[in-house]
């Protein structure tokens, strides 16, 4: 506690004299992120009175994740309508300088930083950094602030937390630490039922349906490694999505799902246990041609084809190509991850 009540007081001088504050999120934003930017401007606007205003860059396409931003009444601002100067400090949250996912100014350092990534090299020029890899969320670090303010929780935020920990952290089954399971726990009374119920059920859509069909039959397993390449998509978040499906399939231990959108490729991968650290194993794969970055068993990333001068299915080939390498099976046969049958003589098949 006390620990916590200094970095409180730290976070809070770092702050001193900022009248306007601009949290921002990394481009695409995740239920982790949400809620760790909800928490943070709540706690800042009450605590501190400053004004805050929560900001990304991307899109948020995930119908889960669109849902909770409703149903909880998160308020949000694009990149391409914020104007940077207005602000007399930025604070970033799931993501750091330097990573090229924020929209971050070039030149401008944030004034305080809170991610549960590896430190990147511009954060040390930070005033306040509050960085624990180790943590399974970053909303678990966030919210030990509230109880260093001695700041009580409502049912939105507790709503947020427990959605946000439940869906980082796979119900605390990957990458969860006490911290997060502690959390996790005590968040669980105060929680909105009916509104959980509706962000976890959120309405598809037919066109996500249709993704889903073109996935499963693009998909390619070797061994056990599972390779998805998607010639387009609607938004960046559909890999994450699709890989985290992907690795329920009886037999897979890795997967590796790539998608093009806006001629960007994004790049999401899962694994199983703790021999291989997915983050490592996914910048093994990018190499110096893009960004990668994650933890023991999940990981993103993204790669640019202008920059390799070549256009974006050529870039998922080689990528696919060196992950085979790089997960020891670029000798083996792939096989489709969906197998047609025969119909049966005489029946419906």
């Amino acid at each position: 506690m006390r620990r916590a009540q200094r970095r409180w007081a730290r976070l809070a001088a770092a702050l001193a004299g900022a009248g306007r504050v601009l949290v921002l999120m990394h481009n695409h934003p995740d239920p982790d992120a949400l809620a760790g930017a909800f928490i943070l401007r709540r706690l800042l606007q009450e605590r501190l009175g400053l004004r805050v205003d929560l900001g990304y860059a991307g899109l948020i396409g995930r119908a889960e994740n669109r849902a909770m931003v409703a149903r909880l009444r998160i308020p949000l601002c694009r990149a391409r309508e914020i104007d940077f100067d207005r602000y007399d400090a930025i604070v970033l949250i799931d993501t750091q300088p330097g990573t090229g996912n924020n929209a971050l100014p070039a030149g401008r350092l944030p004034r305080a930083v809170f991610d549960h990534h590896p430190p990147q090299p511009l954060s040390r020029g930070v005033a306040f950094c509050d960085i624990r890899p180790e943590y399974g969320a970053v909303v678990t670090l966030v919210s030990e602030y509230l109880r260093a303010a001695g700041m009580a929780l409502d049912r939105r935020m507790a709503t947020a937390i427990f959605y946000a920990i439940r869906s980082e952290t796979q119900n605390l089954e990957r990458q969860a630490t006490a911290a997060d399971a502690r959390l996790f726990t005590q968040v669980f009374p105060l929680v909105d039922n009916r509104k959980l119920a509706r962000i976890e059920r959120a309405p598809l859509s037919r066109a996500y349906l249709v993704i889903l069909d073109r996935a499963f039959r693009a998909t390619q397993v070797y061994r056990r490694l599972a390779i998805t390449r998607l010639p387009r998509m609607p938004y960046p978040d559909v890999p994450a999505e699709l890989a985290d499906l992907i690795m329920r399939v009886d037999g897979i231990d890795h997967a590796l799902v790539m998608g093009i959108y806006q001629r960007q490729v994004y790049l999401s991968l899962r694994t199983l246990g703790r021999r291989l650290n997915a983050g490592r194993v996914l910048q093994r794969i990018v190499g110096l041609c893009g960004r990668a970055g994650g933890h023991e068993r999940m990981a993103g990333g993204r790669v640019d084809p202008a920059e390799l001068g070549c256009v974006p299915v050529e870039v998922q080939r080689r990528l696919a190509a060196r992950a085979r390498e790089v997960l020891g099976v670029q000798g083996v046969r792939g096989v489709p991850l969906l197998r047609r049958r025969r119909a049966a003589p005489g029946g419906e098949g």
